[in-house]
């Protein structure tokens, strides 16, 4: 068995945690939504023994939108934590999530959320602890990016059997 942990960088952070192996489907043990941006993340690090074990770790990386005018950048204060730390992850422009497809943003979010919901793969805010989940739905999203991208046979047959 292989373990892979999936953040979404930021003011929250969602992390969740996967297994799979070379004839099982990714399946989706855990899930948090940190709040607290990088000292929220830090602690949670160095409480939780989660990343010692893991064999693959994928985060979104910061992109900045031009319509960000004053950018908020927790996230970018995470991802060199998680350098600084030693655990460079597979990095993932934030658009990679959307594999669903869609032609806006909102058409895009709505086929993901749907997709989540059809594979029993859906959080709310009670799941995680928190008002919403949406976070820890963008680290579902983004393991489930990785997953296609290496091309997962087992969990390709289970989530797109198409």
């Amino acid at each position: 068995m292989q373990f892979l942990v999936s953040i979404d960088p930021g003011e929250s952070t969602g992390i969740t945690r996967w297994n799979f192996s070379d004839s099982q489907p990714a399946k989706r043990t855990d899930a948090w939504q940190i709040t607290g941006g990088l000292q929220g993340f830090l602690d949670f690090y160095h409480k939780d023994s989660l990343f010692e074990w893991v064999q693959v770790i994928v985060s979104e990386q910061f992109t900045l939108l031009n319509h960000d005018y004053v950018a908020n950048v927790e996230p970018v204060r995470i991802e060199g934590a998680m350098t600084a730390l030693g655990f460079g992850p597979i990095w993932q422009p934030p658009a990679m999530m959307y594999f669903c497809g869609g032609e806006t943003k909102a058409a895009r979010k709505k086929a993901s959320q749907d997709f989540l919901k059809a594979n029993d793969l859906w959080l709310t805010g009670k799941d995680v602890g928190q008002p919403d989940a949406n976070d820890a739905i963008s680290s579902t999203l983004h393991a489930l990016a990785y997953f296609r991208s290496i091309r997962h046979i087992p969990t390709l047959k289970k989530y797109w059997t198409e």
